[in-house]
């Protein structure tokens, strides 16, 4: 027996979003945008609850996929692999897993969960893994990596004209006066970025949620 196509892409989601940082593979991020995407669904009322997620199966999965897409499928399968493997310091980790065995060897999935959480309380889980989403502290190590990619590049095209900024508002400075520009296809993706936004100065992986909002 499979996983369910839940648990299959919400795992694969979690690699797909890591970034590597030196010989450190860095997982479990949730960027600002993909949290906003999820809070729009809890409160629009477009979350699909445990009880109907967990049962969705392939055929289902792929048709969703042709007919109407799975955007938010995929994006609510990787938060629950998220709220699983990270939320309260991998609390449920253990458990999940154990979930996934039983789900493999073809349980039902309410039998699984209380084999592996210990309570047929699933809602309560549940309850959990909403507010894990709505108080999430965002990152974004590849948004990151994009700012300090166009720092660099600014740096070098100042280098080439003689300017040698001593800090980062000189910096800032200087780059706007040029003015600079510079296309980056980091992570395979094309993405311009101008110096004027105050934003490419502000390493967004350092912020909290609540300067973000």
């Amino acid at each position: 027996t499979d996983l369910p196509t839940w648990a299959n892409e919400g795992t694969a989601g979690i690699f797909e979003r890591g970034v590597l940082v030196g010989n450190t593979l860095a997982l479990g991020e949730i960027s600002r945008r993909e949290k906003r995407r999820l809070v729009d669904a809890i409160e629009s009322g477009r979350i699909t609850r445990f009880e109907r997620f967990f049962t969705v199966g392939h055929e289902e999965w792929n048709h969703s996929v042709r007919t109407r897409g799975a955007d938010l499928n995929y994006l609510q399968a990787w938060s629950l692999a998220h709220f699983f493997v990270f939320a309260e310091e991998g609390k449920y980790e253990k458990a999940y897993l154990t979930f996934l065995v039983q789900l493999n060897r073809g349980i039902d999935w309410k039998k699984a969960f209380v084999a592996a959480f210990g309570t047929p309380n699933f809602r309560a889980i549940e309850q959990k893994w909403l507010e894990h989403i709505q108080n999430a502290r965002v990152s974004d190590y590849r948004e990151t990596v994009r700012r300090l990619d166009f720092l660099a590049a600014g740096l070098k095209e100042l280098n080439k004209q003689g300017i040698d900024p001593a800090n980062l508002d000189q910096l800032r400075d200087a780059l706007r006066a040029i003015p600079f520009e510079h296309t980056s296809h980091l992570y395979g993706r094309e993405t311009s970025r101008t110096a004027a936004p105050d934003e490419a100065y502000i390493v967004p992986h350092s912020q909290l949620e609540g300067a973000e909002n």
